[in-house]
């Protein structure tokens, strides 16, 4: 792929995930930007994709316990993030904006989100002890 016709990452969890989205995107014929294209890969999301960083933007699509550090520092300076944080039954929509150093962030209300799974969040352990999280791909419980 040509990175400079790329236009941004997608992390997927889950590989069957990723094979499930390019599936349906081809099928679709869905032009994801004007002059680019999404690269999906399979990895840590809570960590980010340091290969690429900074990024301008970072749109977290799965609810942290706290902001992952590593998403932090892979923002550009003006880049903004947004990511539900907070615990399993019910987060906050935070807004983060980087300026130089430092983190401005604002809170858009409520929402719940599926846990964000990996290393810089909820750990698949973590989740079985709380019973929240059947396993995968078996539902969510309440």
């Amino acid at each position: 792929m040509d990175e400079a016709a790329e236009a941004g990452v997608r992390i997927e969890h889950r590989l069957e995930v990723t094979q499930r989205r390019n599936a349906e995107a081809s099928r679709a014929s869905v032009q994801i930007t004007v002059d680019g294209v999404v690269r999906i890969e399979v990895a840590d999301g809570s960590i980010g994709w340091r290969l690429r960083a900074p990024f301008e933007g970072i749109l977290v699509t799965a609810a942290a316990p706290r902001v992952p550090d590593p998403l932090r520092r892979q923002m550009a300076d003006g880049g903004r993030m947004v990511i539900p944080v907070g615990p399993l039954g019910g987060q906050e929509l935070v807004q983060i904006i980087r300026r130089g150093e430092g983190f401005e962030e604002r809170s858009f209300g409520g929402c719940v989100f599926v846990p964000l799974i990996g290393a810089a969040a909820y750990g698949e352990e973590e989740l079985l002890r709380a019973r929240r999280w059947p396993g995968p791909f078996r539902g969510w419980r309440r």
